[in-house]
């Protein structure tokens, strides 16, 4: 029965959708231009899109610290448990914010940003603080 139900489904709908856009045309193209709906599309578009970046960059940048300060009574504090009880993931968000805000300030030199990332990654990597 679905081999038969959806290919028959799929093709009464294929032809009403081509038959309503051939007929309606240029007509709906310039509905869509007037009537304003276009900026609520361009509007829902943007904010999924940064929705999708925000899931991209909290899932692919990773920033931890090995910093640790040791007392004389013995006790360590591990400055990536305290980072991680205020705000998990903070160290990412505030490296995305950063490039974020030089973007807004400076405009889009990809080349510079990216070789400042990574001479900022060794410089500190080889420093042991990140």
């Amino acid at each position: 029965m679905p081999l038969i139900l959806y290919p028959a489904i799929t093709i009464a709908i294929a032809y009403w959708l081509i038959h309503n856009g051939y007929t309606l045309g240029k007509k709906s193209v310039v509905s869509l231009l007037h009537g304003g709906k276009m900026k609520s599309i361009i509007f829902t578009a943007n904010v999924i899109g940064l929705t999708m970046m925000g899931a991209l960059s909290a899932s692919y940048v990773t920033i931890s610290t090995p910093l640790k300060f040791g007392f004389s009574s013995g006790t360590q504090i591990v400055v990536q448990d305290i980072l991680n009880t205020v705000a998990p993931g903070l160290l990412p968000l505030a490296a995305v914010f950063i490039i974020y805000f030089y973007l807004r300030k400076k405009g889009p030199y990809y080349n510079r940003i990216l070789l400042t990332v990574v001479a900022v990654s060794v410089i500190t990597s080889l420093l042991g603080i990140l």
